[in-house]
């Protein structure tokens, strides 16, 4: 559930350099999409893009939130989101898309890119939903594909994993990309396959025991992964709301949970945890930007 790293995001100042066009990953994500047994999901592509009118803009975020548009945009931890599921048949299992939509009050300057792709030296760890996910970048020796370095992205392999409802344990290799145009934010994240081959760094999933249970750990796995990304932009000629669009594929086998819904009723759950907690950090962001300014005191 990658669209999550976008919690990572702090205020911060970052360069900017790219544009969407040379953002290779975006750009493969958002033309191939996640295969998973021979069956192919494309993201939708993003509601807002570059040359829009301000009509269009509006017509579009008409098209897709549900809500009244003044509550939606309210400066408010609790401001609704839209979020949209929709489950894709594959042999073996389902193919979960996901589609989210909300709005944050920042300016784009304010996102700093590097927390966004999640710091280098760092590992980060996350629970909602009774799940929880842990997130590191791989060291150099543990590439097996050096990274190229492109201006004005910032291009990662991180290993990703995480504990489904004390039944499932998921871990995948996933490269991550993030890049500032002058319009938008985007962060973009594949399930790389050639770390499928097995061991300890692979794509994979294993049971679990359940609490109290005796049953022995199950044998590992290959897990198809997921695809995801996200946009950030102004709404329209207010530069101060930004739209955070995240679109994310993930491949659900059957051996999870039997192809019940249990792990998509906690979507819902997810994502209004995550949005709070990203709302909850800019407002404290801000508060803090607000007082250093202050003038000192005589």
């Amino acid at each position: 559930m990658t669209f999550l790293a976008l919690t990572l995001v702090v205020i911060g100042q970052t360069p900017t350099g790219a544009t969407e066009a040379t953002n290779p990953l975006y750009q493969t994500i958002l033309e191939k999409g996640l295969v998973a047994g021979g069956v192919t999901v494309k993201l939708a592509p993003p509601i807002l893009r570059a040359g829009q009118t301000e009509a269009d803009r509006r017509a579009a975020l008409k098209a897709v939130i549900t809500q009244p548009m003044d509550e939606f945009l309210r400066d408010s931890v609790n401001a609704p989101f839209q979020l949209r599921v929709r489950d894709v048949p594959y042999p073996g299992g389902l193919i979960r898309e996901v589609d989210l939509w909300f709005a944050i009050h920042a300016n784009l300057d304010e996102i700093n890119l590097d927390d966004l792709a999640g710091k280098k030296d760092q590992a980060s760890h996350a629970e909602a939903g009774n799940m929880s996910f842990s997130i590191r970048t791989l060291t150099d020796p543990e590439l097996k594909i050096p990274l190229k370095s492109l201006p004005g992205i910032i291009d990662r392999h991180v290993v990703s994993k995480a504990v489904l409802l004390d039944r499932i344990e998921v871990t995948t290799i996933n490269h991550v990309s993030a890049s500032k145009t002058s319009g938008a934010v985007l962060f973009a994240s594949m399930t790389d396959p050639a770390y499928s081959e097995g061991g300890s760094l692979s794509n994979r999933w294993l049971p679990l025991a359940r609490p109290g249970e005796k049953a022995e750990v199950g044998s590992p796995r290959t897990y198809e992964g997921s695809v995801a990304y996200s946009r950030v932009s102004p709404i329209s000629e207010k530069p101060s709301i930004l739209l955070v669009e995240s679109h994310l594929a993930f491949a659900e086998p059957k051996g999870w949970f039997n192809g019940t819904a249990i792990l998509r009723s906690k979507l819902g759950l997810i994502a209004q945890d995550q949005v709070r907690q990203l709302r909850r950090e800019m407002i404290s962001r801000r508060k803090k930007d607000a007082k250093t300014a202050l003038p000192a005191k005589l």
